[in-house]
């Protein structure tokens, strides 16, 4: 296995949702080149629900980049020294206003292996219900809920609906833990 030798690091960009990093490496052919890195990104969960009627929990989002909305699985940042579990049940009742009696990982994925270690944790909910009441969420959040068969979701892909990876990534997973 060839490896790159980091030299330094220095953060060149700060916000609370995002750190950039540049790197100086030397690559396995001897070449120093500067590197950009997302650091201290926290890993992202996605939790799929399954309960009414044998459908799937999911939540359309608006998503200001695109200027689109977006059909995927609730989601969201893993905190500091949180379990992807945990953080998976606090965005799920935070965005969705439902939680569940059990949470198991059925597998991850790399957030954007180029440029982080970030892992996109799936985690499935099952036995889901109701909140009294739905926790305050991230205020930037548009989000409304629906409740989708497995062919309505295998439908909402064909037809270009649901083109996060995240959500794909997760449907990918869960068809293959089945």
């Amino acid at each position: 296995m060839t490896t790159w030798k980091r030299v330094s690091s220095k953060i060149i960009f700060s916000h609370p949702r995002i750190k950039l990093a540049e790197d100086i490496v030397i690559l396995p052919n001897g070449n120093k080149v500067k590197y950009i890195r997302y650091e201290g990104y926290s890993d992202v969960s996605t939790i799929m629900t399954m309960g009414r009627d044998n459908k799937f929990l999911m939540i359309r989002e608006y998503t200001y980049p695109i200027d689109q909305e977006l059909l995927k699985f609730p989601e969201g940042a893993i905190d500091k020294n949180e379990d992807p579990k945990v953080a998976a049940k606090r965005e799920l009742e935070e965005e969705t206003g439902f939680s569940a009696a059990k949470f198991v990982i059925i597998g991850s994925n790399l957030h954007f292996h180029r440029r982080s270690k970030a892992k996109n944790y799936i985690v499935v909910a099952s036995s889901p219900y109701e909140l009294a009441e739905k926790p305050p969420g991230d205020q930037e959040e548009n989000i409304t809920t629906v409740w989708l068969t497995e062919k309505e979701i295998w439908a909402a892909i064909k037809n270009g609906q649901i083109i996060q990876k995240n959500a794909l990534a997760a449907w990918a997973h869960y068809q293959a833990n089945k």
